[in-house]
């Protein structure tokens, strides 16, 4: 719990991007920590698919291009654009203007896995003895046709699902990034 204390104190109010950093304890339990501590409960399917009542509308803020690829992957016809198949690489979209590819290694070669073991860790701490794993980030490079895009690889699927979820939707000098799987 130190660690995580002083993980927030000291990364609150970093400028990165030209942004401060907004830094906070999370509100739920992770999985790592609820199997560390015999709390933890799979997802049943009927849980991990209940939506707020509140989507019931959401079709009425969308775009009428949006609002029609809706309908149909509801109708099971078309699949939406977000729902690709998952790949080692993402494309990340919606970049800076001005960023450069050595600024998106930086972001993406950063980031730091949880811990490869899941038995591992109590109160957000590796207690084994095996390094953690870092971020599986092999390389990146902008994309030729898109502008303010970005390939970025990952050594496997599963390191490029941990990034895509961890800087989906993250705000990045002003623009949101969004990020799916590249073809």
């Amino acid at each position: 719990m130190e660690s995580a204390a002083k993980a927030v104190n000291s990364m609150n109010n970093v400028t990165f991007f030209g942004k401060s950093l907004k830094v906070f304890f999370s509100k739920n339990k992770s999985h790592i920590i609820a199997k560390a501590d015999g709390t933890y409960v799979p997802p049943t399917k009927a849980t991990s698919l209940k939506r707020p009542a509140d989507n019931d509308n959401i079709s009425e803020d969308l775009h009428p291009a949006k609002q029609a690829r809706v309908e149909k992957s509801d109708s099971g016809t078309e699949e939406s654009a977000g729902e690709s198949t998952p790949s080692k690489t993402l494309l990340v979209c919606n970049l800076p203007e001005k960023v450069t590819i050595l600024m998106v290694s930086n972001l993406f070669d950063q980031y730091v896995l949880p811990c490869c073991v899941d038995t591992c860790v109590y109160d957000g701490v590796c207690l084994c003895t095996k390094l953690c794993r870092t971020s599986g980030y092999k390389s990146a490079r902008m994309h030729d046709t898109i502008s303010n895009s970005a390939f970025v690889e990952f050594e496997d699927i599963s390191s490029a699902t941990e990034a895509m979820k961890t800087f989906q939707n993250m705000s990045v000098s002003g623009t949101t990034l969004s990020i799916e799987y590249a073809k």
